[in-house]
């Protein structure tokens, strides 16, 4: 198919010195230019994707649902590495944002946020460990949705939604990492600036009126606009928040929708869509701003384009009826379809189904695309998948090795100390731990691996009792530790304290534990009689991984000293069990009992003048004889008196006493 295209741009140029055209991004230009496009250009035949070019970009892995019983739809998708080396792809969609395990295939967070229709249109990206949103969903106290994604690979955090001037809902999302600033792009309107140097609390900077803006992308203080149905592009530059400044405008001839915008990576060109169906991607030559020119034009079979993305010379965009397309755009007048993934069956035409995003930053060189339908599908070389990701041991999974290559041989590393060489092999892990299963590939020509961080969880959480000793009339704390491999967000904790010291359970408390912002435990069964209480803390925040105490319980011990222990049980009673839910289920804990020990004696029995030196002599033969028969001052610490053990401190203890040092010199009884 050939076409001409019609290509004038008429330049107005107002510079105060031509010296400034020279400076590298952001420029600081005094005045605005505009470029009009109208002139004559050269005619060629569009690049036919037809016959497409079958490369090795899009290597397909899988395609993983998003949806939530309300969503049925998916939107923008971005990506994340994060600190471990994982990466995840994030997919907005009309009910929130969900996150998903790029090796293991995993999704391993959602976040809600339902706010109506104008949610189908919603935009994700990253800046440090946080992952904003935005969406058209409008309403009061709206604007940016901040997530934490520092507890991936189990959980991340809902941080807020940030209320925004101008407007309540938006479009689209930029970031600008190099400089720390998140710019919010509202269709036929401009884009709001934000300062995210507290990543949680953005602080607005400055707004920027572009009469049109569907969508933008910034870098380095330079914002690049596609301004919608104006028909424009513009260059901004942004490094004056207070003032920022027009760069460059240029009016599209016999346009469509602008709809979206990307420049290559040294910024001498730059790749606009129109998202209107036989209207072309397009490419601009801006290597002098002062001749910004048309150089040429593309277009998939479907004939409507959405969104195109750059790295390198290579152009990814979402296409789609059409898929994941890919173009080699080293030669710009001469661009190059080189690989295609079709992730639309259906059809092939000028439809708004298929492909809506698409990311294709990951490390490993892999690539991420958002279906409408509601799925995104994984690029890469390698990948792996499970039947089931958590379980008490002995725990049997059944893997299955992903990969988009004619694989040799497969090389499995379970992370406890065992291995396989099959591709879907089965493994049985029989101790408590979390697993981080890894995979190596053998082609013809190299290898690639994978590892599943922390991907499999055997699970035996733990309840576990501290033992404490107290004196008559002393409110006691014994605190209750749960040791939690994963991420937990509930803990139900039975006591069970019956015994010979006739405590009462005064209260229980979260106050200076790990467990404090959750809350005053909730109590949810009582029995008096059998002296057993069971309570639950909870909070949507989960408390993290780790050993310490989740609950402290005050006792009131009786007005008199008595002989033994009472042990405190959080083993359950009833259908009252210990219970533990983490990010990826509930467990039955395991657990210990303490024990409350009223008392001073230390070691072995016999110090009756309690002494700091815990020696038994000719002293604490006087002070029994003294507490028995002379002035029957009460003792320090009756157990220490009691040598015979009876419970009782009489005459025997006192027999006992002078075997031990005058007769026999037998050891004492120990205290417990």
């Amino acid at each position: 198919m050939k076409k001409n295209i019609v290509l004038s741009i008429v330049v107005l140029v107002l510079l105060t010195s031509a010296s400034i055209l020279a400076m590298p991004y952001p420029y600081n230009l005094e005045s605005r230019n505009s470029f009009d496009q109208s002139d004559p250009g050269q005619s060629r035949e569009l690049s036919s994707s037809a016959n497409a070019v079958t490369g090795d970009i899009f290597g397909y892995l899988d395609a993983i649902d998003v949806r939530t019983p309300s969503a049925g739809t998916a939107a923008d998708c971005w990506g994340w590495q994060a600190p471990d080396g994982q990466e995840y792809a994030i997919v907005g969609h009309e009910t929130g944002v969900t996150f998903v395990n790029a090796t293991t295939m995993q999704i391993v967070a959602q976040v809600d946020d339902i706010c109506g229709s104008g949610g189908l249109w919603r935009d994700v990206k990253t800046y440090g460990n946080y992952c904003y949103a935005v969406t058209e969903c409008g309403g009061t106290g709206r604007g940016l949705l901040i997530i934490d994604m520092s507890g991936l690979p189990f959980s991340v955090r809902e941080v807020k939604t940030v209320a925004t001037s101008h407007f309540n809902s938006w479009h689209n999302i930029s970031i600008d990492t190099a400089r720390g600033f998140a710019h919010l792009g509202k269709q036929n309107n401009g884009f709001l600036m934000m300062d995210l140097a507290d990543p949680e609390n953005p602080v607005e900077v400055g707004w920027v009126n572009s009469g049109g803006c569907h969508d933008l992308v910034v870098f380095n203080d330079t914002a690049w606009v596609a301004e919608a149905w104006n028909p424009t592009w513009s260059i901004w530059n942004l490094s004056n928040k207070s003032a920022p400044e027009l760069v460059a405008r240029v009016t599209v001839s016999e346009p469509g929708f602008v709809h979206q915008i990307w420049p290559s990576e040294d910024r001498s060109y730059v790749v606009t869509t129109e998202e209107t169906a036989t209207k072309t991607i397009k490419i601009w030559d801006t290597s002098d701003l002062e001749n910004i020119r048309f150089v040429s034009e593309f277009l998939g079979p479907s004939q409507l384009a959405h969104n195109v993305l750059m790295k390198g010379d290579t152009a990814f965009i979402s296409h789609y009826e059409s898929g994941v397309v890919a173009y080699d755009l080293s030669d710009i007048a001469n661009p190059v379809e080189i690989d295609r993934y079709d992730t639309y069956l259906p059809s092939e035409n000028s439809n708004f189904n298929g492909c809506w995003g698409i990311y294709p930053y990951t490390q490993e060189g892999g690539s991420y695309g958002s279906n409408m339908e509601g799925t995104v599908h994984i690029f890469g070389n390698v990948g792996m998948r499970s039947d089931i990701y958590f379980g008490e041991p002995p725990l049997a999974v059944s893997f299955e090795g992903l990969s988009s290559h004619n694989v040799i041989s497969w090389e499995w590393d379970w992370g406890d100390g065992t291995t396989s060489s099959v591709m879907n092999p089965d493994h049985i892990y029989t101790e408590a731990g979390l697993y981080s299963p890894s995979l190596i590939i053998t082609t013809a020509d190299s290898s690639y691996s994978a590892i599943g961080t922390k991907m499999i969880s055997v699970m035996a959480e733990s309840l576990l009792v501290a033992s404490v000793t107290g004196e008559p009339l002393e409110k006691i704390r014994v605190d209750i530790y749960a040791v939690n491999h994963l991420p937990a967000t509930r803990f139900i904790v039975p006591i069970a304290w019956d015994g010979p010291l006739f405590l009462s359970l005064d209260s229980v408390s979260t106050q200076g534990l790990r467990t404090e912002y959750m809350g005053t435990p909730g109590l949810i069964h009582s029995n008096q009689v059998a002296k057993a209480k069971t309570f639950e803390i909870s909070s949507n925040t989960p408390v993290a991984e780790g050993n310490g105490p989740i609950m402290s319980a005050y006792f009131q011990l009786p007005i008199i000293q008595l002989a033994g222990s009472n042990p405190i049980d959080v083993s359950g009673y009833g259908i009252y069990l210990p219970k533990i839910t983490t990010v990826r289920g509930t467990y039955v804990a395991s657990t210990t009992i303490g024990n409350v020990t009223m008392g001073c004696c230390v070691g072995m029995r016999g110090n009756a003048d309690n002494s700091p030196d815990q020696i038994v002599d000719i002293g604490d033969l006087t002070r029994l004889i003294d507490y028995l028969f002379i002035s029957m001052d009460e003792l320090e610490c009756l157990e220490e008196a009691n040598t015979d053990g009876e419970g009782v401190v009489d005459i025997g203890d006192l027999t006992v006493l002078i075997d031990y040092l005058f007769i026999s010199m037998l050891p004492l009884d120990n205290c417990q």
